[in-house]
Formats: C-alpha cells, sequence, structure tokens
C-alpha cells in the first residue's frame, strides 16, 4: 500500500498538487488540504459522471462503473477525513 502523494498525471490534476502546495506552504493547514483534496475529489467524480452519461450501454461500462466505484469510494473517504477533522478543530 503505497502512502506517498501521487507527483504525476494530468495538467489540472499538478496544478491542483501545486495549489495545495502553495497553500500547505503558507500555513493553511490540515483542514485546508482536507479541503482542497475533496475539491478535487469532487471534479474526478464530476468527469467520471459524465462519462458514464456519454457511454451507457457500451463495451466500457462495466470497466467504467468500476472505476467510478473506486474514485466515489476515495472521494467519501475524502470527505468524511475532512469533516472529522472540521469536528475535531471544533472540540478544541
Amino acid at each position: 500500500n503505497n502512502t506517498q502523494p501521487e507527483d504525476e498525471g494530468s495538467f489540472s490534476g499538478s496544478a491542483h498538487r501545486a495549489w495545495i502546495n502553495l497553500k500547505s506552504a503558507l500555513g493553511g493547514g490540515k483542514q485546508m488540504i482536507l479541503n482542497e483534496a475533496e475539491r478535487g475529489e469532487d471534479a474526478i467524480k464530476e468527469k467520471y459522471e459524465e462519462v458514464l452519461k456519454t457511454t451507457a450501454g457500451s463495451g466500457a461500462t462495466d470497466i467504467l462503473n468500476r472505476h467510478y466505484a473506486a474514485v466515489k469510494k476515495a472521494h467519501d473517504k475524502v470527505r468524511d477525513l475532512r469533516d472529522q477533522c472540521k469536528h475535531e478543530s471544533k472540540a478544541k
């Protein structure tokens, strides 16, 4: 299980990682990083939803649905971590 962050990918993914790094360097903290990560996961999820609509019934549908399920699971995990962090910081 690799826990190292991704350092390759699409231009928009690279730009988003650079934005997170900049905000973190400026003192954004864990909550900011989780907010930005969840925003990135939202964008990925939306792209899959668009593609699934346009490819419905094609030979790729099963594969795309499996990928989408993994993307949604990752999105939900990041969202839950973000919410947990938010609740922990309010409790302090």
